[in-house]
């Protein structure tokens, strides 16, 4: 009886240990998402205003490093025609 009551504690001690690392991982993946957010969002702010001061034509792709200045967040933003309207896909990488 001893032996079954210390392998059920063995297990649930093993089960406690992995969800609380699966757990530390999931807030360091979401910490990284937040700022790889922000970073797309910067792209995508900089795009509007560099279209609306015609800086940027409709169907141009552009890198942005002023966001980042240690280099370690890639922002890079394209505009795309569709009919009358130009579409803008922001994105973001964190190395």
């Amino acid at each position: 009886m001893a032996l079954v009551l210390g392998l059920a504690i063995l297990i649930m001690g093993l089960a406690g240990a992995f969800m609380s690392e699966m757990g530390f991982r999931s807030l360091s993946a979401e910490a990284r998402w937040h700022v790889v957010e922000k970073a797309a969002n910067h792209g995508l702010m900089k795009t509007i205003e560099y279209l609306r001061n015609r800086q940027v034509q409709c169907g141009d792709k552009r890198n942005y490093s002023d966001y980042d200045l240690s280099g370690k967040i890639k922002v890079e933003a394209q505009t795309k025609r569709g009919g009358d309207m130009c579409f803008i896909i922001s994105k973001a990488e964190l190395y």
